[in-house]
Formats: structure tokens, sequence, C-alpha cells
């Protein structure tokens, strides 16, 4: 199958820093020992894919060579000389080294570390908006069962992994969303509590259902307003998780409660190959993630599927993010390969 590999591969690259990327053909990737060579059938939006195309803090080349693209689900069609898990033909599914050109390609050299074999009952497209969303909240989440667990914006393209680990672990989960669909997607979820944040003191409707106070909070927001108002929701003992940066007023608030605020940083771990424990834990979790969804136990939720040719365009209107629920699907190939 090597030698039909084409030599280019249309691209979804970085131009200028703060514009819509530009479709440009671009040499096939080169591949690396551990690295896998896939044909790329979908891939999804992530917020850091638009922050990377706006803020572009990591300094990638915008010489028109470095594609954007974290989530993609394909098939393998060449191995690195080092690598054992994998062969041609195998359907996988994955993230991107975030140092390296991504998955908005209709060929991508993916990191062998961070890719599982694809659910087997998932569509390529459905297999697309698991791994960055799953594997976010996998590496925070950590309810009890039998205690409350609550997740702002449930139905975000992170959390409504997070509200489905956390029921999977048996916690009674409060869920928040901001509109009617997200409400009714979280409700659909059978969350036990769902509220809506615009009509109802957050703090106090989370202590009030849950008795005083959750053991877990994990909030994918992105904001100190939210982490702060997540601190105050916390029992003693509690803990809570976030996404990215965690201020000091937000680990004051849950020292006062006698709670553990803390943070964590998927893109570090997919971006720098020293943090082996962390990609092993990666791995595990994409193999977790396709055990369930082939099991019916956790699903993906597609709010809109965009073709490869409106990529730059719907990521830069979209800032990777749905409306609603879920994610946004991308289709690179129209046909299963």
């Amino acid at each position: 199958m090597t030698s039909t590999i084409p030599p280019t591969t249309p691209a979804w690259v970085l131009v200028d820093t703060g514009k819509p990327l530009a479709l440009k053909e671009v040499p096939i990737p080169t591949v690396l020992p551990g690295d896998v060579l896939v044909k790329v059938v979908a891939a999804s939006f992530n917020p850091i894919d638009f922050i990377f195309n706006t803020v572009n803090f990591l300094k990638f080349p915008t010489n028109g060579t470095h594609a954007l693209g974290c989530d993609f689900s394909g098939v393998v069609v060449q191995v690195g000389s080092a690598v054992r898990r994998f062969k041609v033909g195998d359907e996988v599914y994955g993230i991107g080294n975030l140092a390296r050109s991504g998955s908005f390609s209709q060929y991508f050299a993916a990191d062998s570390e961070l890719i599982s074999l694809k659910p087997t009952k998932a569509s390529h497209l459905e297999a697309a908006v698991i791994p960055a969303g799953f594997l976010s909240s996998f590496i925070g989440t950590t309810p009890r069962p039998n205690t409350w667990a609550y997740i702002p914006g449930g139905a975000g393209g992170v959390s409504h992994y997070a509200v489905q680990i956390a029921q999977l672990q048996g916690s009674k989960v409060i869920a928040s969303g901001g509109n009617e669909a997200s409400l009714k997607y979280l409700k659909d979820l059978k969350v036990d509590h769902v509220f809506n944040y615009k009509s109802v003191d957050p703090v106090e409707e989370v202590r009030k259902v849950s008795g005083g106070g959750v053991q877990y909070v994990f909030d994918a927001v992105y904001t100190n307003e939210s982490h702060v108002q997540s601190a105050k929701t916390l029992a003693k003992g509690g803990i809570l998780s976030v996404l990215g940066e965690l201020g000091a007023e937000p680990k004051a608030e849950a020292e006062k409660l006698g709670a553990v605020a803390r943070n964590h940083n998927l893109g570090l771990y997919a971006w720098d190959p020293v943090f082996v424990p962390q990609r092993q834990f990666l791995a595990g979790g994409l193999a977790y993630a396709a055990q369930a969804f082939d099991k019916g136990l956790i699903k993906g939720h597609i709010a809109k599927t965009v073709s490869f040719e409106k990529i730059g365009e719907e990521l830069f209107t979209s800032k990777g993010r749905s409306p609603a629920a879920g994610k946004i699907a991308v289709q690179i190939f129209e046909t299963k390969l």
C-alpha cells in the first residue's frame, strides 16, 4: 500500500496568525520510527484549534506548511520502523502530537503513543468526536460511587464525556446548561439534576440539591469566574478538577472549605514525549473509550458536520465550539476506506 501514497496532500495550514486557515497542497509528512501514517476519514474541531489559529503561542510556522487539527479517525497506510501495535489497514483514532502538523489534512503522521484502534461499532465521524473531549475528561474525572458530582456546562464538547464517565463510576450527577438544546441533551443523558445557570445561582442550586456540597467538580469552562464558582460548590474533602490554567482565587476558595483544586493539561501531555506515564494513560483511555462505546456505555454528540473544503471558514466562525451540545465533526473523505 505504501506505493499508492501520493507525494503531496491537501491540508488546512497556518498562513497568517489571526486569519482563517488556507487550503494548500503540502508534502506527505515524514513518518518517524514511532509514527503511523493515516489516511484521515474524519476529524473534529476543538477550541485549541481556534486558539492556535488566532494566537499561535507555540510559534508554529506560518509559511503554509503546518496543518492544524487534533482529533481524527482513519486508516493506517504506513507504519514506522519501531511500531508494533498497529499494521497497515488498521482503523485507528486518537489525538495528534500538538508540536507537529495536524489532522486537518487528508494524510497525517500520528504518534503511535497517542492513538488506539477505533471503536468497531463507530463510524469514523462518530469516532473522531471522541478523543480530545473524552481524554480531557478521563484525566480529570475522579468521582466516587454514591456521591454527588457537578459538571458545569455539562453538554459541552468535553463536559458531556465527563458527565458520562461520572455516571459510569456510580456518581449522582448535577449538570448545568444555558440553552434549551443543552438542557434537553443533558436530560436525555439521564443526568440526576439539570438546571439553567442563567436562571438560578449555581452555587446555591448545587449546594441545595447535594445537601451541602459535592465531592467532585469537573470544570471545562476555561474561565476563572467559573472556577471560583465551582470551588464554592465543594463539600469538605471534595475535589475540583479544571482544564487549563488554575488561578489562586479558586484554590483559596477550595481550601476554605477543606477541599482541593487542581488542573490538568491534555495538550502538554500530547505535545511533550517526556510525559511517558501520562501518554500511556492516554493510550489506555482511548482503548477504554472504544470498549465503552462498543458496549453502548458512552456516546459522543455530533452537533454539526462540515466538509473538508469548509474547515477554514467553519473553524474561524465557530471558534472550535458547538453552539449548543456536543462537537463539530469534519468529513475528510466522503466514503469509508
